[in-house]
C-alpha cells in the first residue's frame, strides 16, 4: 500500500487557497473540473502572476519547508497562533496601503496604483534603504530604526510570504464584490511586497527579543501582535482584515476567484513538469510509478499496466474523498469560532484531526505521534518532497472547490 499520508500532509499546504470559499455546499462531486466562465473578459491577475514568476525563478517551498525558515530567521519559532497573526497582520498592511493608494489614484482620475502613489502612504509609516554594508535600514516614524541583514531580506524574499497576503486581500474585495481597489501596476506590486517583507521581518525581530527576554521557547500570537503594533501604533488591532465582511452571494465573484485557482493550479503542474523534466525518457507518469515500487509502498506494487491503471484510479479517488473531507471538516471549525469563511486555522485544525502529526527540524514527518512507537509512520523529508513534486495533491482540491455553490 502506498503511504497514502503523504498525499494527505502535502493536500495541508493548499488549504491556504480556502480562504475565499463560502461554506454552503452540494453534495455531489464530479471527476473533472468544469471551469466556471466569468461573464466578460475578466482583469489580467498581476499579483497571481508575480507569484508564478517568483516560483518559476526559485524553488517553490512547500508549507512545512516555508515555516521552517519562519522559526530560524531568528532563533525563536512561531506558534500556530503566531504564524496565523502574522498573516492577519501582513494582510491588514497591504489593505491599509492598497485601499488608501487607491482612493487617492482614483481621486486623481487614475485607472491603477502606481509605485509613487503607493510610496506615499508607506512612509508615512516606514522607509528604508541599503547601507552599502550588506544591511538595509528600516526607520520608523514611531520606532527606532531597525538593521536587517540584506541576505536574510533576499532569502525571505525569495518565498511569496507577502505575495500571497496581497493575493488574499484581493481575493477578499472580490468575494466581497467590494470593487474599491484598483489594479496595481507591476512595479507596485514589487514595491508593495519588498514594504511588506521589511515590515514583517522587522515585526520579527521585535517578537524574538521579546520572547528571549521572558524566557518563551515559541512566538504566541500576542506576542506577534504587540510587536507589530510597537512598529505601527494606531493602525494594528486585534480584529482580522475583513472581519466586518460578509461574503457576498455574487456568480461573477465567483467564477473570477474560481477561474485565478485554475490559473495558479495550472502554473504549479506546470512547473513540476519543467522540474520533471526527464530529457525524453519517460513520463510524470513513469516516475511515479517507479518511485512507488522503489520507495512509497510498503508491499509490492502492480506490474502489469492495466492493474497499475486501476490503481491509480482508486488512489486518485481516495484523494479526491479526503479533500471533500478536509473541507467539511475545516467548515465545521469555522462555524464553531464563528467565522463567515474558513481560514489558516479552522483548515489547519481540521488537517491535525484528519491526519494528526508532528513536523521535526529536518522537516521529517511522524504520522499519528500519540499512537505506541510501533504504530507511528515516519515520513522521510525526502519522500514527502519527491511526492509533492508530481502535483498530486493538487486536483482533489480543485475538484472539491469546484463543486461548492
Amino acid at each position: 500500500m502506498v503511504r497514502f499520508a503523504i498525499a494527505l500532509l502535502a493536500l495541508a499546504a493548499a488549504v491556504s487557497l480556502l480562504l475565499w470559499l463560502q461554506r454552503d455546499r452540494s453534495a455531489g462531486s464530479p471527476d473533472e473540473v468544469i471551469p466556471i466562465q466569468a461573464q466578460g473578459e475578466p482583469p489580467p491577475e498581476l499579483v497571481l502572476s508575480a507569484i508564478e514568476r517568483l516560483e518559476s525563478e526559485s524553488d517553490a517551498k512547500c508549507n512545512s519547508s516555508a515555516n521552517r525558515f519562519e522559526d530560524f530567521l531568528y532563533g525563536t519559532p512561531l506558534a500556530d497562533e503566531g504564524r496565523w497573526a502574522n498573516v492577519e497582520l501582513q494582510k491588514r498592511w497591504v489593505e491599509h496601503i492598497w485601499a488608501g493608494a487607491s482612493r487617492v489614484a482614483a481621486r486623481a482620475g487614475e485607472a491603477e496604483v502606481s509605485p509613487q502613489r503607493l510610496r506615499e502612504q508607506i512612509e508615512v509609516w516606514f522607509a528604508w534603504r541599503e547601507t552599502g554594508t550588506g544591511e538595509i535600514e528600516v526607520r520608523f516614524a514611531e520606532h527606532p530604526a531597525l538593521t536587517i541583514a540584506k541576505l536574510r531580506a533576499d532569502q525571505y524574499g525569495s518565498i511569496a510570504f507577502s505575495l500571497r497576503a496581497m493575493l488574499s486581500v484581493q481575493q477578499d474585495r472580490i468575494l466581497a464584490s467590494e470593487g474599491d481597489l484598483l489594479e496595481l501596476a507591476p512595479d507596485g506590486i514589487e514595491l508593495l511586497r519588498e514594504s511588506t517583507d521589511m515590515l514583517t521581518l522587522s515585526a520579527l525581530m521585535i517578537a524574538d527579543q521579546s520572547a528571549r527576554e521572558h524566557n518563551q521557547f515559541e512566538i504566541a500570537g500576542d506576542t506577534l501582535r504587540t510587536a507589530w503594533s510597537t512598529l505601527l501604533p494606531d493602525m494594528v488591532d486585534s480584529s482580522s482584515p475583513g472581519a466586518g465582511t460578509r461574503p457576498a452571494m455574487n456568480e461573477a465573484s465567483r467564477a473570477r476567484l474560481l477561474a485565478m485557482l485554475d490559473e495558479l493550479i495550472a502554473g504549479k503542474l506546470s512547473a513540476y513538469e519543467a522540474y520533471n523534466d526527464l530529457g525524453g525518457q519517460g513520463s510524470m507518469e513513469d516516475l511515479f510509478r517507479g518511485n512507488v515500487a522503489r520507495f512509497y509502498a510498503r508491499a509490492p506494487s502492480p506490474t502489469k499496466r492495466q492493474t497499475w491503471t486501476e490503481f491509480l484510479s482508486a488512489f486518485k479517488g481516495r484523494l479526491n474523498e479526503f479533500a471533500r473531507s478536509l473541507l467539511d471538516e475545516a467548515s465545521v471549525n469555522a462555524d464553531a469560532a464563528g467565522h463567515d469563511l474558513i481560514r489558516a486555522a479552522d483548515a489547519s485544525r481540521a488537517v491535525q484531526h484528519l491526519i494528526p502529526h508532528e513536523i521535526d527540524d529536518f522537516e521529517d514527518v511522524r504520522m499519528f505521534p500519540r499512537l505506541a512507537a510501533t504504530d507511528q509512520i515516519t515520513l522521510e523529508a525526502y519522500d514527502c518532497d519527491s511526492f509533492r513534486d508530481f502535483g498530486l495533491h493538487w486536483p482533489p482540491l480543485q475538484r472539491a472547490i469546484h463543486v461548492l455553490p
